[in-house]
């Protein structure tokens, strides 16, 4: 997260058409830092990816979603966001498993727990190349 805090919307050349921007999500959130780059990506084509150990979720995947979308620009070609696996924080964990409780959900908590263990071991060999052939694709595909 803290290279992600160091690019500035000045970072992103005026004359780059295509921006795939890569984020690392905490607290179930999207980074301020983020929707502040993403107002000033005007005349791009924009695929997001965020870094998660909820990557496999595609509930929370559409509720990130819903966060960033009235963020970009009207000009802005939107090609997506996809989930990359990545390592969960101990404090997201038990951020979580709180509001898991909180909310009436306790029955998410092995879900919760299981995917924290699995995030200890992200990206697993062969993530980051799946992760480049994806990105490829999207924009030939364009």
């Amino acid at each position: 997260l803290e290279r992600f805090k160091k690019l500035l919307p000045h970072s992103i050349p005026h004359s780059a058409k295509d921006c795939v921007i890569v984020f690392e999500i905490k607290r179930m959130a999207c980074p301020h830092e983020l929707i502040t780059l993403l107002d000033s990506l005007h005349h791009k084509r924009l695929m997001l990816v965020a870094v998660t150990g909820l990557h496999k979720s595609k509930i929370f995947l559409r509720r990130l979603e819903a966060q960033i979308l009235p963020f970009l620009p009207a000009d802005t070609e939107y090609l997506g966001l996809h989930l990359f696996p990545g390592r969960m924080d101990i404090g997201d964990l038990h951020f979580m498993l709180s509001l898991a409780e909180k909310t009436g959900q306790a029955e998410k908590h092995s879900l919760l727990c299981r995917a924290y263990a699995d995030s200890l071991t992200s990206p697993a060999p062969g993530d980051v190349l799946q992760l480049e052939n994806m990105i490829q694709s999207v924009f030939s595909a364009q």
